[in-house]
């Protein structure tokens, strides 16, 4: 296993085609998923992981207390915490974001493909998705009590939680 350690600045970081062990520490990181389960820790400041280079759809949830355990492409077995941007694949992507989640700020931002994003508990991250990216889905469970706003350039808003809902379009 590859330890690859950021400083307390802005970094890039890359991971190996094997497992690895990504410290960002400080800063605003970037991280540059590849091959392999890595267990990424994004450290002090704002930081990324990026999928875009995946091969493959991803899984990555956000939330303590699911495992936080990446399933497909290169997210495949990988582990994060303190992470506040998780940048999706060019494929089907699932990126799951609620109120445990390790980071505050966070950011989910999928690619091509028909994403879907599971947010739970009334938890309002920033959702980007681009323009013609796919038939994209936001699916909320506990609403929160101003209302749910449909990001810009995802297609449907699904409820799956129980009692009164309340949804706006984008």
């Amino acid at each position: 296993m590859a330890v690859i350690n950021g400083t307390a600045g802005a970094d890039a970081l890359i991971g190996t085609a094997g497992d690895d062990e990504i410290n960002a520490l400080g800063g605003n990181d970037v991280i540059k998923s590849t091959a392999g389960a890595d267990k990424i820790d994004g450290g002090a400041g704002s930081d990324t992981v990026d999928y875009s280079a995946s091969t493959e759809g991803i899984s990555i949830d956000l939330r303590q207390g699911t495992g936080l355990v990446g399933r497909g492409g290169d997210a495949e077995g990988d582990i994060l915490t303190g992470i506040e941007t998780v940048i999706g694949s060019a494929f089907n992507d699932v990126l799951s974001a609620g109120p445990y989640t390790t980071a505050t700020g966070v950011r989910l931002e999928g690619g091509g493909g028909d994403d879907i994003y599971n947010i739970g508990m009334g938890f309002t991250p920033t959702i980007i998705e681009q323009a013609g990216g796919g038939n994209d889905e936001v699916r909320v469970s506990v609403i929160n009590p101003s209302g749910t706003i449909l990001a810009a350039n995802v297609e449907r808003l699904t409820y799956v939680g129980t009692g009164a809902f309340t949804g706006y379009g984008n």
